[in-house]
């Protein structure tokens, strides 16, 4: 273990031990509504709910089945209903912790009580958890014999509840659950997702675009329900408030009951809710990030407040948060866009460079954010729930380009090449054209969820069901204008970290050397729709067969996507750039000034300025049409059901838990769009798709342990 990991622990073990020692040893009363499930995750849901630690041994937890608790009762009290009927006792230190024991493994103390043989009545865990900090390696590898193997779950662990669920998870699952959340520095959810092994998030112009074991196919989910970008199936989670977000699930492989999935994953956030402590709460963040390329700081502030009230009609929560972040971003580009081969000013045939360029790449995005949760318990057994999420995301971004043409240009020297080969590493070329871009566009992305879902539990049946509705709106309008000019010499090197070109002879900062040369306005839209329903029936056996759960999946999606770019030349009347007023020049710091080009003129306020560049290349469009030949729209019914049974057994000394079952998808796609005709005109075409997938699927998770 590193020192930093062993700081780590110890600092995870003393947030223990510091709640531990202000609880009294006395009764700890919780109102409490623990379902009838494996024990591992019922303690652990009842530790949460009660926000008290608990220690137990972990190996005989497997196998067991604990009954409901709903109601109020000292907490020690609900624990021993829930595992009445085995082996395990429960106890309470004087620091307020219960401990879980193996009644085979009890000693007496002095007074002639039952305690664990390693948390004897007057033993301090500060002191029983210092000595084991400290103790020397050797010491502790010779009393290895002696150790059990214990399971510790409670609201003041780190991935103590998180290592519990993947244990019990039938599935490859990666969680992080809200103590995980609260423990961890970060604040921005691409950092804290960027943690869970096996998963990344592509921060490329401030997103956050997750991607799981290297694959981009992944299903991002909010509360169980899909959550996808107009046309995609991904999430730009930098929208979504870490505060706002009590857990997270990464499955990184199927079961039958995640009927619709990625081929990378799904991942599942789950926001807050009120009835998660059922008392009031409150919480937030308050911070500025700074952007060194950007030279901007940025604000980050978000927060929840809630609380819940026993009414005349039942339960009633309600829980309000949202947030409000500016990312800016900045990128410094150097880049070649193809090779070919050609002679060089010897006549040898080089695999050379055809253009070679730099940019500027700066902007941002202002997240709004807002969430609502409602939860009313009218009967004992019976749970609503309404959700609603609205996100929105102002878009600004600019490219700034200079571009230096080669492939026309005239080869100046006899090229370096790599040893052995013909592939271009530096040479100079003569009159090289020029082209100065300036492209700057803005839109918005936006979405809104709401689902409203119930849960009924009786005795070992428990029933959930819930409708959502989703929609997803994204437009974005970026006008563009290129200058163009000559270069009488460039030099280029690619032998360099960076490919680099010097130009020379010509001020590329002067008007004069600039002509107007290409607008171009591009203009796009998307929306999505869906309508959603989802409904499961779970039911608790016990013993061998530990579970059977089945359920159904109808999802209703509308997509519409709309696109267009239209681009004039300049008339030979505009001419030079000089005296016009229209010219603007690049930042001066391109690559932290190791770039032979740090600054140059490009055409300035071409998003303010449309209309006018408009009229002076005489489109005079205004808004730019859509083209029906790149509009398209897609619905999309389909209808799943699922049924799975888990078991769990011993094969001789290991604990063997696992799942069968089968997921039916029955899908129909319809697609809609336009072909170009022979006259010019444009034709519909529409596309029906329909069939059915049936996958059986099962797991057999092996629990070893190493002694």
């Amino acid at each position: 273990m590193s020192a930093w990991a062993s700081r780590a622990a110890v600092g995870g073990m003393l947030l223990l031990v510091i709640a531990g020692r202000s609880m009294p040893a006395l009764a700890q009363v919780r109102s409490l509504d623990v379902p009838s499930e494996s024990a591992a995750k019922a303690i652990s849901e009842l530790s949460r709910q009660a926000g008290i630690p608990i220690i137990g041994p972990g190996e005989q937890l497997h196998g067991i089945i604990t009954p409901e608790v709903k109601g109020t009762f000292d907490v020690t009290v609900a624990l021993e209903m829930m595992l009445k009927g085995t082996d395990l006792v429960v106890s309470r230190t004087t620091d307020g912790i219960i401990v879980i024991s193996d009644r085979k493994k009890m000693s007496k103390d002095p007074e002639g009580k039952n305690m664990p043989q390693n948390l004897k009545t007057g033993t301090s865990v500060l002191a029983l958890l210092f000595g084991v900090l400290s103790a020397p390696a050797s010491h502790a590898q010779a009393s290895s014999a002696e150790l059990e193997t214990i399971v510790v779950v409670g609201t003041r662990i780190t991935l103590g509840s998180s290592m519990d669920v993947k244990k019990n998870a039938l599935q490859s699952v990666s969680v992080l659950t809200d103590d995980d959340l609260k423990t961890n520095p970060d604040t921005s959810l691409a950092d804290v997702i960027r943690r869970i092994p096996g998963v990344a998030v592509n921060a490329s112009g401030g997103g956050g675009i997750i991607t799981i074991r290297g694959l981009s196919d992944t299903e991002d989910r909010i509360n169980g329900r899909n959550l996808t970008s107009t046309v995609g199936r991904g999430y730009d989670i930098a929208a979504l408030p870490a505060d706002l977000v009590s857990g997270i699930d990464v499955y990184k492989t199927p079961s039958a009951s995640q009927i619709e999935g990625g081929v990378g994953g799904v991942i599942d956030f789950h926001t807050r809710r009120p009835f998660d402590t059922n008392e009031f709460t409150v919480g937030g963040t308050a911070k500025y990030a700074y952007s060194d390329i950007a030279d901007k700081w940025d604000p980050y502030l978000s927060g929840y407040i809630g609380d819940t009230w026993k009414t005349g009609v039942g339960d009633i929560g309600i829980l309000l948060g949202g947030g409000y972040q500016e990312q800016a971003t900045g990128q410094n580009v150097a880049f070649v866009d193809s090779n070919s081969v050609r002679p060089d000013a010897s006549g040898r045939a080089v695999d050379a460079p055809t253009d070679i360029g730099e940019r500027y790449m700066f902007g941002g995005k202002q997240l709004l954010t807002g969430y609502a949760s409602v939860q009313w318990r009218p009967i004992e057994h019976l749970e609503l729930t309404y959700d609603f999420l609205y996100n929105r995301e102002g878009l600004d971004f600019t490219n700034q380009t200079l571009l230096a043409s080669l492939s026309g240009a005239t080869p100046s020297s006899t090229f370096d090449t790599y040893s052995g080969s013909n592939a271009f590493k530096s040479g100079n070329w003569t009159d090289a054209a020029l082209q100065s871009t300036n492209s700057h566009g803005k839109g918005y992305f936006t979405t809104w969820q709401s689902g409203l879902g119930e849960r009924y539990t009786d005795g070992n049946w428990t029933l959930s069901s819930e409708v959502s509705y989703t929609k997803t709106l994204f437009e974005y309008n970026a006008p563009s204008l290129t200058l163009a000019g000559l270069a009488p010499s460039v030099a280029v090197d690619t032998g360099a970290t960076l490919p680099k070109f010097t130009i020379s002879g010509v001020n590329l900062t002067d008007p004069v050397s600039w002509d107007f040369s290409n607008f171009g306005i591009w203009h796009g839209r998307d929306e999505s729709t869906e309508w959603a329903y989802r409904g499961d029936v779970i039911y608790e056996i016990g013993g061998i067969l530990q579970n059977i759960q089945a359920g159904i999946r109808l999802d209703e999606r509308q997509v519409f996507h709309k696109t267009n770019y239209v681009s004039d030349t300049a008339p030979s009347t505009l001419g030079s750039l000089a005296g016009t007023g229209y010219g603007a020049l690049t930042p001066n710091s391109i690559w932290d000034n190791g770039y032979p080009q740090q600054q140059w003129l490009v055409p300035g306020a071409v998003l303010e300025n449309q209309s006018v560049y408009q009229g002076l290349f005489g489109m005079n469009i205004g808004t730019v049409p859509f083209d029906p030949n790149q509009a398209y729209s897609a619905d999309e019914r389909v209808w799943s059901q699922y049924a799975q049974l888990t078991f769990a057994f011993p094969v001789g000394e290991i604990p063997v838990d696992g799942n069968i079952g089968f997921r039916a998808a029955e899908t129909s796609l319809k697609s809609a769009g336009f072909e170009n005709l022979a006259d010019g005109s444009y034709a519909p075409i529409v596309a029906d798709q329909h069939y059915t997938d049936i996958l059986p699927i099962t797991s057999y998770p092996l629990f070893l342990s190493i002694t």
